[in-house]
């Protein structure tokens, strides 16, 4: 029994220290695992910059459908490669286990991490404007106002409005 306890806690000990992403890891469809958390980045980048111009993001809301294309979002490369890196290593008493799991070919399959670019956030605004212009009626706050010795309230109008 001393033996498996010591067994055990070194495969966790291995598993902790170790300087490369486990096996089989793939973040964003890229496999990265066996690399350090440097060259992870590195090919999250590099792939990234590749299919950069490809990616869609598609948004709807009822009857309206929005796309944010190309440049508008970016690949958050460094949170990716430390996301894969976490993948496994959240628990020490359970990462020797989820390590050799991976040795025998489990696999992880993790969504890289997206940020919207500038370009993207001005895109957004004008795309949600757009989405409340066409929405069934804008919100209408009540407001109120006091002229001389009366109160004039205005009654407000429920609808749908789009908080940006």
């Amino acid at each position: 029994a001393a033996v498996l306890l010591a067994a055990y806690l070194g495969l966790c000990a291995y598993a902790s220290l170790s300087r490369t992403i486990f096996p089989h890891v793939v973040v964003g469809g890229v496999e990265i695992g066996g690399l350090s958390l440097a060259e992870a980045e590195t090919r999250l980048s590099d792939a990234a910059r590749q299919y950069s111009d490809t990616v869609t993001v598609g948004l709807e809301y009822s009857y309206w459908s929005g796309i944010l294309e190309g440049g508008a979002v970016q690949a958050d490369a460094t949170a990716g490669a430390q996301l894969a890196w976490q993948d496994g290593r959240n628990n020490f008493f359970a990462s020797g286990p989820l390590l050799l799991s991976h040795l025998f070919g489990n696999s992880s399959q993790l969504e890289l991490p997206v940020q919207l670019s500038e370009t993207g956030k001005n895109d957004l605004t004008r795309l949600l404007m757009q989405a409340e212009d066409t929405a069934a009626g804008g919100v209408i706050q009540p407001t109120w106002s006091v002229e001389h010795d009366a109160l004039i309230l205005t009654q407000g109008k429920t609808g749908i409005g789009i908080d940006s």
